[in-house]
């Protein structure tokens, strides 16, 4: 036993830390010929942690090449300093874009991609593409990588002012993961990108940095988190064609967000700054997964609960002795999908849940054990409306 002496153990994990949130990992994607001279025709796609690093890689600000690519990262880094981003270079496509790259990118990125951005500037806009792309990431939900699209195409031919009201309405679609950003700078350097260009540059950065720095459950609708002008980018909000929005009409302006595109508006004179609306998805308003915010909800708890519980696959599960499942068994499945979904609680990200599991269900048969996880989410006040009036005492 040796000599007296007062011994101490050192425990860990009393402070519950958690690992770092992925949450902010995205992905820009970009069709261009002329790859940078970080990138190669074996090497498309790098990961940075800043603009610095994408410079580094050959993304050049002024560059004829890439002076459009480096905008879109900038202005993710803007919105989002400590984000994390996947680039993407790929050729562009000889005739039909078939948006395979989307899975190119999400699997080089060994899923960790949570909102990616899609930048297809040589194209013309068609509501066509947003189902197309939804395939692709609906055969990517398969194999468990969730996440969502930002997509910007060409609107640059869009009749001015007028040509706003004869868009496809992307409510009629069926793509819940697909947004598609019209928003665009009107007087900074996103501006003069797009009147020596003559296509449509957009906020596609601007954008994904905002989600890439929000949490799940937010809108970057929100004033009071997502002032996206710094004074001069994004201080004028114009549309994919150029026009400015303040030479449309508050009503033509809704008429876009019921339609399902991402515009950015100002807030005078109450609030100094521009901001996106609500971020809409391509399928109709009623559907549960109509905006974004919902989405990135979903997919969170989605990959939670799973990674919760693949450690019990090929597991045993004790039955009684008429074949239902034991309570004990059925407590131990429902904490272990629960767990997760209670810190999301904690984090304010839903608003509360609850797991079933049926304990009659034919496990032994089926070798399937079904496993039932209910969400209410967090409400997005998009509309506060006011009663007032005078009184002759309160």
């Amino acid at each position: 036993m040796g000599l007296s002496q007062v011994t101490v153990n050192v425990g860990q994990g009393g402070l519950g830390r958690r690992p770092l949130n992925t949450d902010k990992i995205s992905g820009l994607l970009f069709f261009n010929d002329t790859l940078p001279s970080g990138f190669s025709s074996s090497a498309r796609e790098k990961k940075v942690y800043s603009l610095e690093e994408a410079e580094d890689l050959g993304i050049a600000e002024g560059s004829s090449d890439h002076d459009v690519e480096w905008y879109h990262v900038s202005e993710y880094f803007r919105m989002n300093p400590d984000g994390e981003l996947w680039i993407g270079y790929y050729a562009v496509p000889a005739s039909t874009y078939d948006f395979v790259e989307i899975a190119t990118l999400a699997r080089a990125a060994a899923g960790e991609i949570r909102q990616m951005g899609v930048y297809a500037n040589g194209l013309t806009f068609a509501s066509a593409q947003c189902t197309t792309i939804q395939a692709i990431i609906e055969g990517l939900e398969a194999a468990y990588r969730q996440f969502s699209v930002l997509y910007a195409a060409n609107l640059a031919a869009t009749t001015a002012v007028t040509g706003w009201s004869s868009v496809t309405d992307l409510r009629t679609l069926s793509a819940e993961k697909v947004t598609v950003v019209i928003a665009e700078d009107g007087d900074g350097a996103g501006a003069t990108l797009a009147g020596s260009k003559a296509y449509s540059i957009t906020a596609l950065g601007c954008a994904l940095g905002c989600i890439s720095r929000s949490s799940v459950e937010q809108s970057i609708g929100n004033p009071q988190n997502f002032d996206i002008s710094d004074g001069t980018e994004m201080e004028v909000p114009a549309l994919a064609n150029g026009d400015l929005v303040s030479a449309l009409t508050s009503s033509a302006m809704g008429g876009l967000k019921d339609k399902g595109y991402l515009i950015a508006i100002k807030r005078t004179p109450d609030l100094s700054g521009t901001f996106f609306e609500r971020c809409p998805t391509a399928i109709a308003a009623t559907n549960d997964f109509a905006w974004l915010e919902t989405n990135r909800t979903v997919d969170k708890a989605i990959r939670l609960v799973r990674s919760a519980l693949i450690p019990q696959l090929n597991g045993t599960v004790l039955l009684k002795a008429d074949g239902t499942m034991r309570d004990e068994v059925v407590g131990y499945y429902e904490d272990l999908a629960q767990s997760p979904l209670t810190q999301m609680e904690a984090d304010g990200e839903i608003s509360a849940s609850e797991v079933n599991i049926d304990p009659e269900q034919d496990v032994l048969g089926t070798s399937t054990l079904e496993v039932s996880v209910s969400i209410v989410p967090v409400g997005i006040a998009e509309t506060i409306t006011v009663n007032i009036g005078l009184t002759t005492n309160i």
